[in-house]
């Protein structure tokens, strides 16, 4: 009992695994009686066991879990030592001062879900992010650890599937500009937190964002921009409107469109007048003015009221009118006749004479309705064109001139407000013929028996009649001159034709001789006759040689 009380003073203040070993004697009285008094101790001051610690943390430690580890196994094993308390790493620990200290993650964001106006801006998202301590004793009590709170950082994207949201990650905002279409911009931004918990994977937050597509937020008054008819005919009838309008639309984008001439309903309402007016279509229908003359006249005055989209307008007044009650005439085109006396002139000039007439036929037709036949007859005025070489006009009278060249003709018009008609008339072509004229200055020459040469002057060329009359014109014919009978005893030197030929007669010896040439001009074929004639020669000569040569000598 004394040794008992001992153990008991020593266990209070410090319980050694040396002092009491954490074996079990099974067959030593004396290790009985040890392990007895552990286990006493262990029950009275609540030494902590195996068993207890994996109550704390499940799994801490296997086989004989009624062994009480040391302070280094029980951290080994995950727990932990609570503050203000201090073993050596070979001592036994009360339950009380041992705990489990877990860490505990939070990650929320706000708002869950952002809608931004179609008119754009902006949706900041708050992000919590921290992790705590959390002890867990033998008390069961989960006991928050103060000073333990740490943030805990995140990265975060956009997946933009229509629109063009901006996402800005380090404020962690979204951003829209001004939505002008139908469609619903949208996206998601996840978050996900930098630690993970454990073997828990890391926390991941998710939210959606969405623009709102383009809508209408307001109506301006519609405006009635033009409202207006056209004149009633004299002999009466009904006529339309002829109106435009519009609305201006804002969206909330803040864009602006405008509706134009549809969508309204419109109401026309007749102020006065006499006309009938139909109030949802506006047609005006007035009656025949008859066969009275009348001036425009205002049949009635009508406003036009657009209602649309719950606003409404009504126009000023609009007056309708009736057309003056008088007649128009028409006409067909003029018919115009021509003719020319004669249409052929001779080459020596002339005149023809001129002939026309115009005529036309036509309706007077008055805004009542009524028809009357109407003719109508005109003088043509007669015309050639410029430059008409040899051709005048006056009047009616056409004058050619005489003609020298080939035939020719005039086209002359006879006009009359829009009709035409034309006449020809022509003018033989001047008669042209040619006079030939070829003589020679001498017909004949007469040599002596020496011999000798004459020059013969040829004049041959033709004259140009024109209608008959010398035009003043003439070229030069060639010739041709040759033997023509008689004695062919001269020679002709013709490098002077056309002008002169020369002829060449040598020394007689013999009888008196006489030749005779022919001139004939080339075209008309016209003949000249010329007559050479010589003298007879000398009686007889000698021969004799001097000096070897042999010499004729005449006697």
């Amino acid at each position: 009992m004394t040794v008992f009380l001992i153990l008991l003073t020593a266990v209070t203040i410090r319980i050694s695994a040396v002092a009491i070993p954490r074996m079990m004697i099974h067959y030593s009285p004396v290790t009985k009686l040890n392990y007895n008094i552990l286990y006493i101790m262990a029950q009275y001051f609540r030494i902590a066991t195996k068993d207890f610690c994996n109550i704390l943390l499940p799994g801490a430690f296997t086989g004989d879990t009624t062994m009480c580890p040391t302070r280094s196994q029980i951290e080994a094993a995950g727990l932990h030592i609570k503050k203000g308390y201090t073993y050596a790493a070979d001592q036994l620990v009360p339950e009380d001062h041992i705990e489990r200290l877990d860490w505990e993650y939070a990650f929320s964001v706000t708002p869950a879900t952002a809608t931004i106006s179609a008119a754009g801006g902006s949706q900041k998202f708050t992000v919590t992010s921290y992790k705590r301590q959390y002890s867990y004793s033998n008390a069961g009590n989960r006991v928050y650890v103060e000073g333990s709170q740490t943030n805990v950082g995140y990265i975060s994207s956009n997946n933009q599937t229509v629109g063009s949201g901006t996402w800005t990650a380090a404020s962690d905002t979204i951003s829209y500009g001004a939505n002008t279409g139908s469609t619903q911009p949208s996206g998601t931004i996840t978050w996900i937190q930098s630690e993970p918990f454990g073997t828990v994977p890391k926390k991941t937050l998710t939210v959606t964002h969405y623009q709102n597509a383009d809508s209408i937020s307001s109506y301006d008054n519609p405006v009635v921009d033009a409202f207006s008819y056209p004149v009633i005919p004299a002999a009466g009838g009904t006529v339309s409107p002829s109106y435009t309008y519009h609305q201006v639309v804002h969206w909330v984008s803040g864009r602006t469109t405008t509706i134009s001439n549809t969508g309204g309903s419109l109401i026309f309402n007749k102020v006065f007048g006499t006309a009938e007016i139909d109030s949802s279509s506006g047609s005006a229908k007035a009656g025949s003015k008859g066969t009275a003359q009348s001036d425009r006249t205002t049949v009635a005055t009508v406003t036009l009221t657009v209602s649309m989209n719950g606003k409404s307008v009504t126009s000023g007044n609009t007056i309708i009118e009736q057309a003056a009650n008088s007649y128009s005439d028409s006409w067909e085109n003029w018919t115009v006749n021509i003719s020319a006396d004669p249409v052929r002139i001779g080459a020596r000039g002339g005149t023809s004479l001129l002939s026309g007439t115009a005529e036309r036929k036509g309706i007077r037709e008055w805004d009542s309705g009524s028809k009357e036949d109407m003719d109508d007859s005109g003088t043509p005025f007669f015309s050639i064109p410029a430059h008409s070489n040899g051709w005048s006009l006056s009047e009616n009278i056409l004058t050619a001139v005489e003609n020298t060249g080939e035939e020719r003709s005039v086209v002359v018009t006879a006009s009359h407000g829009e009709g035409r008609n034309e006449v020809a008339v022509s003018q033989e072509a001047g008669v042209i013929t040619w006079e030939y004229v070829f003589f020679i200055d001498t017909d004949s020459m007469s040599v002596p028996a020496t011999g000798g040469t004459q020059r013969v002057n040829v004049s041959s060329l033709k004259r140009k009649l024109v209608n008959g009359k010398d035009s003043g014109e003439t070229e030069t014919v060639g010739f041709s001159v040759g033997w023509h009978s008689g004695d062919n005893f001269n020679s002709i030197d013709r490098s002077g034709i056309p002008e002169y030929v020369v002829f060449d007669v040598g020394r007689n010896t013999g009888n008196e001789r006489t030749e005779y040439d022919m001139f004939t001009q080339e075209e008309s074929g016209n003949t000249i006759l010329f007559t050479c004639s010589q003298e007879r020669g000398p009686a007889g000569f000698i021969v004799c040689g001097s000096n070897g040569y042999i010499e004729r000598i005449e006697i």
